[in-house]
């Protein structure tokens, strides 16, 4: 059985969260006014898992990303469907449990779910009218995004015709193109990071133990800004309760993308789901008014209680997965 390398563990945990948080306070102390310059910080505080991985697993230890799942490979069919539809259905159930505790049985928190007849002409003004519920949802990440991206790039400027029903799938379809393109780019070097390296040096802990452990790494790594930014940073709820939902989410997401990245056999496939669930959580924020999104985003109470549903449910039909689970990954 593989042994913990403690040591290989912390230079990881080092110089991911050096990279990640440093890059993030020197975004937000404004140390350039240049788009190029806050790019590649931002770059740098979405990719320090992978950069921490690089530099640990191959250049310190002379070992193989392949090993990580750092590979292209062929998805088999139920790889591709878990990968980019199966995250929209999430979101879809997500969505019509709203409506039913909303609009049904008038649970007040549950806000309500108001199909409009057409989205705003400009894209800036799209994503700065969602930019607080992505803040809700998604924290750090998101304002690293609303303010490198948006704010430099995007702006108010970009104009596109009127979105209406009528042109609605051509939407979508870019919506989800992006995801499994760009998104997932952005997010591999997370993946990398924690369904590469940490899952790969965890295994002794089984599948539970190390999952575990990950989400509760991912979690700090992900609510660190909000704690270390000297500008406050409003965390809807309070800190705490942001902290605990944000570090909720990534254990609950944890054990199922573990089984994904494993199944699949690389992490693009896990950096695809995540991608199509946050691009197309924009579309379920749009629809839904008043919602107290840390009960029912699909990063608050509820996404919790779906991804540890789908946990229990590979637990209980995949019973020789978790036997081999210690086993080494699929070889490229």
């Amino acid at each position: 059985m593989k042994q913990l390398n403690l040591t290989k563990l912390a230079i990881f945990l080092i110089l991911c969260f050096g990279m990640s948080w440093g890059s993030f306070f020197l975004i937000q102390a404004q140390v350039s006014s240049s788009p190029i310059i806050l790019g590649i910080l931002a770059i740098l505080f979405v990719w320090a898992p992978g950069f921490a991985a690089i530099l640990t697993h191959t250049f310190l230890y002379g070992e193989s990303l392949s090993s990580l799942g750092y590979y292209r490979k062929d998805l088999t069919w139920n790889s591709w469907i878990m990968s980019r539809i199966v995250p929209i259905g999430i979101l879809a159930v997500i969505l019509g449990l709203i409506f039913l505790a909303g609009n049904i049985l008038n649970i007040p928190s549950a806000g309500k779910v108001i199909i409009q007849d057409a989205f705003p002409s400009s894209v800036g003004a799209l994503f700065f009218d969602i930019s607080h519920k992505l803040l809700t949802a998604f924290g750090a990440n998101a304002l690293v995004f609303k303010q490198v991206l948006l704010n430099n790039w995007v702006g108010q400027s970009l104009n596109f015709p009127m979105v209406n029903w009528s042109s609605i799938f051509l939407v979508l379809l870019l919506t989800w193109l992006i995801g499994v393109n760009v998104g997932s780019f952005l997010l591999r070097g997370q993946e990398l990071g924690f369904r590469g390296f940490l899952l790969n040096e965890l295994k002794p802990k089984g599948f539970l133990g190390s999952n575990l452990l990950i989400g509760f790494i991912w979690g700090i790594y992900a609510v660190g800004p909000l704690v270390i930014s000297k500008v406050p940073i409003p965390a809807p709820g309070g800190l705490f309760n942001t902290l605990i939902f944000t570090v909720g989410i990534c254990v609950a997401l944890s054990f199922p993308l573990a089984y994904l990245r494993l199944k699949s056999g690389t992490i693009r496939a896990t950096s695809v789901f995540r991608s199509v669930f946050i691009v197309f959580s924009g579309f379920l924020f749009l629809f839904t008014w008043d919602t107290n999104l840390q009960f029912w985003g699909p990063n608050g109470f509820l996404g919790i209680c779906i991804f540890l549903v789908i946990t229990w449910l590979i637990i209980q039909q995949d019973k020789e997965f978790m036997e081999q689970f210690e086993g080494e990954a699929p070889a490229p």
